[in-house]
């Protein structure tokens, strides 16, 4: 990638299923849609310093869900993210449970598209009302409410 681009674009390397690595430079200031989608198996590296990679996710400012790179049966959502862009979660096919954190505050168009192996939903209980409209109306029956535990 040369030192000129500062954006990659909505499912930019989508179907390059032969790349090996990809190294996100410095100058790379925005990416969309899920650049990497459907790359499981090829290494992202940043550079940038807006984009970093915590357990399969690629974050921007380390609060923003851009895309997850691992093909996992169980996702949790970490404390730290906000934000689930667009796209972030497609084709995350062997995804069987994803556990949502109340730090979440919107979660983009398309997440949760050919992810055909989905089975449940988490959300924290107090999240309900909030999670429960961004998530997809075909999806609504594999939300289950997670209660917090109280100590007395």
């Amino acid at each position: 990638m040369p030192d000129s681009v500062v954006s990659i674009g909505t499912k930019a390397f989508e179907g390059c299923t032969s790349l090996r690595q990809i190294v996100v430079l410095a100058s790379v200031s925005a990416m969309t849609g899920n650049p990497f989608n459907g790359l499981t198996n090829t290494e992202i590296i940043s550079q940038s310093p807006r984009f970093t990679l915590a357990d399969g996710l690629l974050l921007d400012n380390g609060s923003i869900i851009v895309a997850y790179l691992k093909d996992e049966e169980y996702i949790t959502i970490p404390d730290t993210v906000t934000s689930i862009a667009a796209n972030a979660l497609e084709h995350c096919e062997s995804m069987k449970q994803i556990t949502i954190s109340a730090s979440v505050l919107s979660i983009g168009k398309d997440n949760f598209m050919y992810s055909n192996a989905l089975q449940q939903i988490i959300i924290p209980e107090q999240s309900v009302e909030k999670l429960k409209v961004m998530i997809p109306l075909w999806l609504q029956s594999i939300i289950f409410y997670m209660k917090k535990a109280v100590e007395e």
